[in-house]
């Protein structure tokens, strides 16, 4: 995923989206992506939205071109079709957009990151783990101290928080919300620490296909077009099983000069 407006960013990002703002000599923020994703996988789909000449630009010089050999990149853009007469509308409605690429590949899993995030750990073990545990999904996670400096100008939570029962299957996803549910100890009190989604997300190929043509959107009438706050909910009122993967903070999120 990579069409962040980064506003946050601002004026780095008057004329280019976050994931192709400049980060160290010619390096930008989506080489990190590319490269620690494109590493474990055959093939890495980028979809940008917002402000593309750049990025776009960027990757076809550096990857496609064949400079760098890392990753097997290929750029997605939107497109209107006979089918599809609208833009992306969410992370999940990006993905469904491209699914048939994902068909084609009889990809056994699917990783879906962020294209605005420094990444200094590799996917290797987060994939090896979700192969084994045979789960769903595996969603990668934070412990994170709750700090008010985390919370923006209406009470609310920044990130999104996995509420987690004592035997550690996820219960919820909470987004956005004034209280998120911290993490419990031993005699069930608060500890002052949440589990953050990382947004970064391990699909077994078939759940991802099902869950992108499943009824998961809020009102339960339609598909669900964001991951977060749509198709992880309806994942888990369906029952399926997940896996959490607890990350060391080896991630940073580039939102603030």
């Amino acid at each position: 995923m990579s069409g962040g407006e980064g506003s946050r960013l601002m004026p780095l990002t008057k004329f280019r989206s976050k994931p192709a703002v400049y980060v160290w000599g010619t390096f930008r923020l989506i080489d990190a992506s590319v490269n620690s994703i494109g590493r474990q996988c055959s093939i890495t789909y980028i979809l940008p939205q917002y402000q593309v000449a750049s990025q776009i630009r960027h990757i076809e010089e550096k990857y496609i071109s064949g400079r760098v050999r890392t990753a097997n990149c290929s750029i997605l853009t939107p497109q209107i079709t006979r089918t599809r007469k609208r833009w992306y509308e969410g992370t999940a409605d990006s993905v469904r957009h491209n699914i048939d690429r994902v068909q084609y590949s009889a990809a056994e899993n699917v990783i879906i990151g962020a294209g605005d995030h420094l990444y200094t750990f590799m996917f290797e073990q987060p994939l090896q783990d979700h192969q084994s545990m045979k789960g769903d999904l595996t969603v990668l996670t934070l412990k994170k101290q709750l700090k008010r400096e985390d919370f923006d100008r209406l009470g609310k939570y920044r990130f999104g928080v996995l509420e987690v029962n004592p035997s550690g299957r996820v219960k919820a996803l909470h987004e956005k919300v004034e209280n998120p549910p911290q993490i419990k100890n031993r005699s069930g009190s608060d500890t002052g620490f949440v589990f953050v989604s990382m947004g970064i997300y391990v699909f077994k190929s078939g759940s991802l296909f099902d869950s992108l043509n499943s009824p998961y959107s809020k009102d339960g009438k339609g598909l669900g077009n964001d991951f977060g706050s749509e198709i992880i909910p309806g994942m888990l009122r369906n029952k399926k099983r997940f896996m959490l993967m607890f990350m060391i903070l080896k991630k940073m999120a580039l939102g603030k000069m």
